[in-house]
């Protein structure tokens, strides 16, 4: 398995597995560490990563790539519905 196949992989054996063939290759990078700390932070993000993905709402718009070359979002939809007065903001 090469490294970038633990993009969003939660799977902790896959990890295990993984870290295993590295330090057989190069055993030096158990004692780094700052390696380590890089190694566990980016097991741990994955999960978070992952729950983040599964609560987050949809987005009301959809990506794009403009004709100038430009990405980013569409407008977004029309709001259904006006906002009124804030009580204690808007004066």
């Amino acid at each position: 398995m090469k490294e970038y196949h633990l993009v969003g992989q939660t799977d902790a054996k896959i990890w295990a597995e993984e870290f295993v063939r590295i330090i057989k290759d190069k055993p030096q990078i158990a004692t780094d560490e700052g390696t380590m700390m890089t190694w566990f932070a980016n097991a741990i993000m994955a999960g978070y990563d992952k729950k983040a993905r599964e609560v987050a709402p949809a987005p009301s718009h959809k990506w794009e790539i403009k004709s100038n070359g430009q990405c980013g979002y569409g407008k977004p939809p029309k709001q259904k519905f006006k906002v009124k007065k804030r009580i204690g903001v808007d004066k």
